[in-house]
């Protein structure tokens, strides 16, 4: 096959026809098997095949009317949405946030993880006063020091 082709792609050049014989024979052999694929002697019943592709401007319409000649239904999407574009949330900045933290001891590896609604500033800062003020129970450990944070 691949001589036919070879052939037939000299005899056009000869005849200053430009045309690329291997991807029309490639194309009409994929029609051929999609066509193919399609056929369903069991059902009765008309079943439009349907493809998502991305919207790439004009290009996008010409592959459509190709697929379109292979009798595909073509549906398109944006690359980028709208929620997309209009995000309007700040991040929020870590010391602000609250969650799990750890502190470590400045003088030794002991290290204490605690969680917390409030932002992580604040609570750090009670911690850092209940040290100051030698107050045990705010749950860190006596004899540590954790205010180098």
């Amino acid at each position: 096959m691949d001589q036919e082709i070879h052939t037939i792609q000299r005899i056009a050049i000869r005849n200053d026809f430009n045309v690329d014989v291997p991807w029309l024979v490639r194309k009409k052999r994929l029609r051929f098997l999609l066509s193919q694929s399609s056929q369903n002697p069991h059902n009765d019943f008309i079943c439009e095949r349907w493809i998502r592709l991305p919207f790439l401007g004009k290009h996008s319409y010409k592959l459509a009317r190709e697929l379109r000649k292979l009798d595909f239904r073509v549906g398109f999407y944006p690359l980028i949405t709208i929620g997309q574009l209009l995000n309007h949330k700040e991040s929020i900045p870590t010391n602000k946030k609250s969650g799990v933290y750890r502190l470590n001891c400045g003088e030794c590896d002991a290290q204490y993880v605690g969680p917390t609604g409030r932002s992580l500033m604040n609570r750090i800062g009670d911690h850092r006063h209940a040290f100051n003020k030698r107050n045990v129970s705010e749950g860190l450990e006596e004899n540590h020091d954790f205010t180098k944070v």
